[in-house]
């Protein structure tokens, strides 16, 4: 789900659980946090953009996204 709040939403009433990090999960002290102990969930994140010129804002946050990227990437 990619609404943090819907989930949240989940969460309070039951019916989920959400995988945050800490980060996140600090905006809702009112939830216990349980961390992973081993084998913690890893995402591959892609970036879409057309090809051809890029404005100048987006090649400034590509530049960016590539500065971030994992050391093994």
């Amino acid at each position: 789900m990619n609404d943090l709040l819907a989930a949240a939403d989940l969460v309070r009433h039951g019916p989920g659980v959400c995988i945050m990090p800490p980060s996140l999960a600090a905006r809702f002290p009112e939830f216990p946090v349980r961390p992973f102990a081993a084998h913690a969930p890893a995402w591959t994140v892609g970036v879409v953009y057309p090809r051809g010129d890029l404005s100048p804002v987006v090649a400034a946050f590509l530049r960016h996204v590539r500065q971030l990227r994992a050391p093994d990437g």
